[in-house]
């Protein structure tokens, strides 16, 4: 994505060109941190919407920590399906709690 920035003061535009490169630095800081080969488990989808922006993906055996105030949610891909383990940080159940449109919701809700 190149903007024209020719109509801009010098300054302004040596500033743009300063920024743009430490974007796209640290864009490749973060896809050599987290990684470009295609695998199940795929970070920020909507980067591909963007073609001056690599894809990343997390490796396959990868588990993601969610924290909430109520405790925190892991999920996992295992053969094909999502695994959520939820830990409560009180005396509350972990719950999900269907949706519309083939989707859920998870969370915590307290025990009665």
């Amino acid at each position: 994505m190149k903007e024209d920035i020719t109509r801009l003061p010098q300054w302004a535009q040596s500033e743009f060109r300063r920024l743009r490169d430490n974007l796209a630095a640290a864009e490749n800081r973060l896809a050599a941190a987290i990684g470009t080969t295609k695998t199940c488990i795929e970070v920020d989808p909507y980067r591909q919407l963007d073609p001056d922006r690599t894809r990343l993906f997390l490796p396959d055996n990868s588990m993601i920590r969610f924290s909430l105030a109520a405790g925190y949610i892991d999920v996992r891909v295992e053969r094909d399906q999502i695994i959520l383990l939820g830990q409560a940080s009180s005396q509350g159940g972990f719950v999900a709690w269907p949706r519309i449109a083939n989707s859920l919701s998870v969370g915590f809700c307290e025990r009665k």
